[in-house]
């Protein structure tokens, strides 16, 4: 399991590619890395950081839409109705504030995992999914910290801990 930190700067570099801008750049790499991470995971990584709550929990993934962008945002519905993603609980009103936008609709992915297939895989673990996984494990927020919740990742995650096995057709 890697680290946060080797989380973070993979992250960072990854994003140096990227059209990141330098000054966002700039404040991004001041950051910690455990808000690395939180940033990226609601930046453009939030598919894998959904998928991987749902393999660890079961709950839904939500799709976050907006009139403006389309499908941009991933969340899981916990069994309670509360929200969650890398920044931790959250509900509409509060991505509306976090994202900029008016409106917005939530509704249930169809398929939470559509994004597994594109990542990288080796040796039956799902590079992103890891990561993702790893990062669950370790953010140092509500709930991710929380006693309960840390018994509930540490359960064996297929893809991570486990070879993942494509569905047969």
């Amino acid at each position: 399991m890697r680290s946060l930190e080797e989380i973070a700067a993979h992250q960072v570099y990854l994003a140096s590619s990227t059209d990141m801008g330098e000054e966002e750049f700039e404040r991004v790499s001041a950051m910690s890395a455990a808000e690395q991470v939180g940033y990226f995971y609601v930046s453009g990584e939030c598919h894998a950081f959904a998928a991987a709550l749902h393999r660890m929990t079961g709950w839904p993934v939500l799709d976050v839409v907006s009139p403006a962008l389309g499908r941009f945002h991933r969340v899981a519905r916990a069994p309670d109705g509360r929200l969650l993603d890398a920044k931790g609980w959250t509900d509409a009103a509060g991505l509306r504030r976090r994202y900029g936008v008016r409106r917005l609709t939530l509704s249930e992915a169809r398929d939470p995992e559509d994004a597994l297939d594109a990542m990288s895989m080796e040796d039956g673990i799902l590079d992103e999914l890891a990561d993702a996984v790893a990062a669950i494990r370790q953010l140092p927020w509500e709930p991710f910290c929380g006693a309960e919740f840390r018994a509930m990742s540490a359960a064996p995650v297929e893809g991570v801990d486990l070879p993942f096995r494509a569905p047969s057709a």
